[in-house]
């Protein structure tokens, strides 16, 4: 019942503005709401899809509403888009400025790591600014200030506003198995260029969000990688942080990774998801009617790659697929799962990492055959990590005697990661083609 009050009175609110105080001429938004992972309720959501609005807490289950003259829409704190090839991307400003004399914003990309600096003079149609940046791989603070007039040919300024990390370097998304999907034991990011987005799961809520049904209630809320966390989708991160980081420090650009793997699924499972199929048994708790476990793969790119472009996906699967219920049609379902993303993506170049498993019977060398077809025979694919050699099994960092899962301590994180980091070379990020943040072309001026 409380819950129901809220929601009405934010929707009566965000008509009936009650201004309180003054707004002062600079205002900083360079911090997004920390929404917990039990509850993320249609208040929040609101209040997100009013970035025009000031919200606060006043008492118990009321809010004070002020209405900001100016500020940004997009991009968002935190939020990364993909570069091209040689390094360069256009960022999409959007945004309002409600001061009826003001005919003019400057917008400004301050590098805060790397990048180079940019400025821009737009003109307000319906208090609306919008336009784009293009600019080299860096973070940045996005700054919008109101142009108030000019003395002497130099404009005079009005209010600030400025949104923190904007980035603009490398996207990928982690999809697979459980060995991809990791472990309990993380290590968090160390450089704040690391980021994702954040997980929205609720196993507490039948349907929304933990299924991913309602793709609008994923926020655009992006944030540094910790221990737990690799969105739309992981609840623990692994060793991605580490590989973000070392990413990051070889390539000196940001990097956004989001994660869709799913320990205990297969390829069959995501064909039959992609097919509309049910499985025809108790996966998880009949998942299947969600669409799981494609379903966080559809979420990243029917929310998320739009506003951030994407270069490629790191795979790990096969293992799964060994049985004679699944192997038979492993190739063509993989085959059919890659095609089918490509055009969620809207990009056919789209590559993918695919790696090989290990090689512990002739039911895995078949998969392993399929993978090796795959590469061989599927444009824009990639071998990613290889666990076939014999000194990959090792009961120092795998479970099952050095031939199963890695495990959960320093020794099995790191060898992963080492694996990955080997097999993603610098030559993939200037050879593949990316696919762009999506930018209306009439914006893209010099």
């Amino acid at each position: 019942m409380k819950r129901f009050l809220l929601l009405h009175l934010l929707f009566f609110l965000s008509y009936r503005l009650i201004a309180q105080g003054t707004i002062a001429d600079t205002l900083i938004r360079s911090s997004v709401l920390n929404l917990t992972t039990i509850k993320r309720d249609s208040a929040v959501r609101a209040i997100q899809l009013n970035p025009g609005f000031h919200v606060s807490a006043t008492a118990a289950y009321s809010y004070q509403t002020v209405l900001v003259p100016l500020y940004i829409e997009w991009p968002k704190p935190g939020q990364i888009i993909q570069r091209d090839n040689t390094n360069k991307a256009w960022l999409y400003v959007k945004g309002k400025c409600l001061d009826a004399s003001i005919g003019q914003v400057e917008v400004k990309a301050v590098p805060i790591q790397g990048g180079t600096t940019k400025t821009k003079i737009w003109n307000l149609t319906a208090n609306t600014y919008e336009g784009a940046l293009e600019l080299t791989g860096g973070d940045y603070r996005l700054e919008v200030r109101e142009v108030k007039g000019y003395v002497s040919g130099n404009p005079t300024y009005g209010r600030l506003q400025s949104v923190e990390r904007i980035g603009v370097g490398e996207v990928l998304l982690i999809w697979g198995h459980s060995f991809i999907a990791g472990n309990d034991y993380s290590e968090a990011a160390t450089d704040p260029r690391v980021r994702t987005v954040v997980t929205v799961r609720n196993p507490l809520v039948p349907n929304e969000p933990g299924r991913l049904q309602d793709f609008s209630i994923l926020p655009y809320q992006y944030q540094q990688i910790g221990l737990y966390d690799v969105g739309p989708f992981a609840v623990q991160s692994w060793m991605w942080p580490a590989f973000g980081d070392t990413l990051a420090k070889r390539l000196n650009v940001p990097v956004l990774l989001y994660s869709a793997a799913f320990g205990g699924s297969n390829v069959w499972h995501n064909n039959k998801n992609v097919n509309n199929e049910p499985f025809g048994f108790n996966w998880f708790g009949y998942l299947d009617q969600y669409r799981m476990p494609y379903r966080p793969v559809e979420a990243t790119f029917g929310r998320y790659t739009p506003v951030s472009g994407i270069r490629g996906i790191l795979c790990e699967h096969g293992i799964n697929d060994r049985s004679q219920m699944f192997a038979p049609t492993f190739y063509d379902n993989f085959v059919n799962v890659i095609n089918n993303t490509r055009n969620l993506a809207q990009h056919p170049q789209l590559s993918y990492f695919i790696s090989h498993e290990p090689n512990t019977g002739t039911d895995l060398q078949f998969i392993n055959n399929k993978l090796t077809d795959i590469l061989n025979n599927v444009p824009h694919t990639w071998p990613g990590i290889d666990l076939r050699p014999a000194n990959t099994a090792n009961p120092l960092w795998r479970d099952e005697n050095g031939i199963g899962h890695f495990l959960p301590n320093a020794a099995g994180h790191h060898k992963y990661l080492e694996y990955w980091i080997n097999a993603v070379p610098n030559s993939f990020f200037t050879t593949s083609i990316p696919k762009m943040s999506d930018v209306p072309q009439a914006f893209k001026i010099p």
